[in-house]
């Protein structure tokens, strides 16, 4: 599977139920639209039991130590990096963290590239 949502939290348990309760933005379709659930979650999910299966197998990658004051800039480097490689964003990701007319620092960059090794 690839790459739904990049972002950032300080509160991951909490984000992941909020996506898992329909209590977050980018989750609230999966459950009311199965042929878009289905093509997300490359599962055949004709029911709400099906979603909560496939939703159930999806594996969470989470990427750390980083400061507090790292956490946009990295978040935007991760969003520029998929964008620059796939010339689209993440299908969960509505909201773009900040303009991209100036890309992340080499630094974060490599970053980026780690973290979708």
């Amino acid at each position: 599977m690839g790459t739904l949502y990049i972002g950032k939290s300080r509160k991951l348990r909490t984000r992941l139920y909020q996506f898992w309760e329909i209590n977050y933005q980018a989750s609230w379709f999966l459950w009311v639209d199965p042929v878009r659930a289905s093509r997300v979650l490359e599962a055949n999910c004709r029911t709400q039991r099906d979603v909560e299966d496939a939703l159930g197998n999806l594996t969470v990658k989470v990427a750390f130590p980083l400061r507090t004051s790292e956490l946009s800039r990295a978040e935007r480097a991760l969003l520029f990096w998929y964008l620059r490689r796939y010339a689209e964003l993440p299908p969960l990701n509505f909201n773009v963290a900040g303009e991209f007319d100036k890309g992340p620092t080499l630094s974060l960059l490599s970053w980026a590239d780690k973290a979708f090794e």
